[in-house]
């Protein structure tokens, strides 16, 4: 269903920006399943939602987020707290270059352990 031009129009090309605007709420449901569901579902779904999230949490520790002007974020309270919409960001390296060429004059833990 989800590379069926039916529902998605070029179906098999990569556009992420389609997801934009909630198309998935506009979608009839099962359409878009991509690990699957019912007693079929993929063992891996809640390992690859893990890592989508350390994968995250790791670019963010790398790059600084600004939002885009003129845009605001509202909480949406539920089990957590989270945006009530999507909004969009601008990203730029925090001192990734100078972080590393620090590390490549300080010995690693191991090296300071082992002399």
């Amino acid at each position: 269903m989800q590379r069926s031009d039916r529902y998605f129009a070029n179906p098999l090309a990569f556009q992420p920006e389609r997801w934009q605007d909630a198309l998935e709420k506009q979608l009839p449901k099962c359409v878009y399943f991509p690990f699957g569901d019912g007693p079929r579902i993929c063992i891996g779904k809640g390992f690859a939602q893990m890592e989508a999230i350390l994968i995250l949490s790791t670019l963010a520790q790398q790059y600084q987020l600004q939002l885009v002007p003129g845009q605001t974020i509202t909480p949406f309270p539920s089990i957590t707290l989270r945006p009530n919409r999507a909004f969009r960001c601008n990203s730029s390296i925090v001192r990734l270059l100078k972080e590393l060429k620090e590390q490549d004059k300080r010995p690693s833990n191991a090296t300071a352990f082992f002399s």
